[in-house]
């Protein structure tokens, strides 16, 4: 398994800063406890930011403007990194070159959903279990436990267990909800929505064929892609593209997004829900069908053209890979109408 690109960063980031301290440990460890690496509020702003140097500069440790440089030279021996600046407010913003995402992205087709995996630390987790499933509330808390379970051996997390909880049967009847969504899409419903869902349950909400409902949107775009790549391989269309051949936003945002897969993963294992990885699916689905819009991929030679063809195919197949291997992690099966 490799590496998500944000634990890469923060290594680097955080090695920087150690060799900045020159044994001084404690203050090493003080500063390190504040500092902060992630997307930034502006995504026009770059794909990572840090308050690192800003950290170094109101604490008067060491020299602002050296220190600074420093860390940035570090970041931008990042592999694929494209720039590395420091904006007026002392965030240090990082932006990676667009061919960087693409070739991560053809790593899905490897790694499957262990891509990414290696950086995530394991961890203990007891997802909280339903003594009877009475209701759609504990309908969600065991599909939900069944999720995570999944989550935890891929990623090597432990799992301990937790007494379950036995509730009076309250809200929407889950043998309605079942008798008008069917069990798969029920089951679908209650985890690709948050806990609040549950409170104003509707059926009609729930298997909606609108691109805002994910229970519809991740097996139709599944399917989608399936058919637009069913008797292609990467190889037909000729000579292997030099990394850099994806150039159109809505390729690029696509292969982006995968490289979030690992940062969903873990978010789902560390907040118990796993909502957070069919929010990850949903939006992945989202970019593939903006860039549908844009492609027409049946009515014209976008997975033909000379050049990129073969990148196009391997981005489409790792989407594939993400949202079956998604959910299949899931325990989704049987939607077959949707795709």
């Amino acid at each position: 398994m490799s590496v998500c690109y944000l634990y890469q960063a923060q290594t680097c980031l955080f090695t920087a800063l150690e060799n900045l301290f020159d044994g001084e440990r404690a203050a090493y460890e003080r500063l390190r406890a504040e500092v902060k690496l992630r997307p930034p509020r502006v995504s026009g702003w770059g794909d990572l930011s840090t308050n690192a140097a800003m950290l170094l500069k109101s604490g008067k440790y060491i020299s602002f403007e050296a220190a600074a440089e420093t860390i940035m030279d570090a970041l931008r021996a990042l592999p694929g990194m494209g720039e590395v600046t420091l904006a007026e407010s002392g965030y240090i913003n990082l932006t990676y070159a667009p061919r960087f995402w693409e070739r991560e992205a053809n790593r899905v087709l490897i790694e499957k959903t262990g891509f990414g995996l290696e950086g995530i630390i394991g961890k203990k987790i007891a997802p909280e279990r339903a003594a009877e499933v009475n209701d759609l509330f504990s309908a969600r808390i065991e599909a939900n436990a069944e999720g995570l379970f999944s989550l935890a051996r891929l990623a090597g997390w432990e799992v301990a267990e937790k007494a379950a909880i036995l509730k009076e049967p309250s809200g929407f009847p889950l043998h309605s909800a079942i008798g008008k969504c069917g069990l798969e899409k029920t089951r679908f419903a209650l985890i690709a929505n948050p806990p609040a869902f549950m409170t104003a349950f509707s059926p009609i909400l729930a298997i909606d064929r609108s691109y805002d409902n994910p229970v519809f949107c991740i097996p139709f775009a599944k399917g989608r892609i399936a058919a637009l790549l069913k008797g292609k391989e990467a190889g037909d269309s000729g000579a292997e593209e030099t990394q850099g051949a994806l150039t159109w936003p809505e390729e690029i945002a696509l292969a982006r997004k995968m490289c979030d897969w690992p940062l969903a993963v873990e978010e789902a294992l560390s907040k118990g829900d796993v909502f957070y990885l069919t929010s990850f699916l949903h939006g992945l689905s989202l970019l593939f069908f903006a860039l549908l819009d844009r492609a027409h991929p049946v009515s014209t030679d976008y997975l033909a053209e000379p050049g990129v063809a073969c990148a196009r195919l391997k981005l489409l197949k790792s989407t594939e890979t993400l949202l079956s291997g998604g959910m299949e992690l899931l325990q989704i099966h049987n939607l077959k109408e949707y795709e």
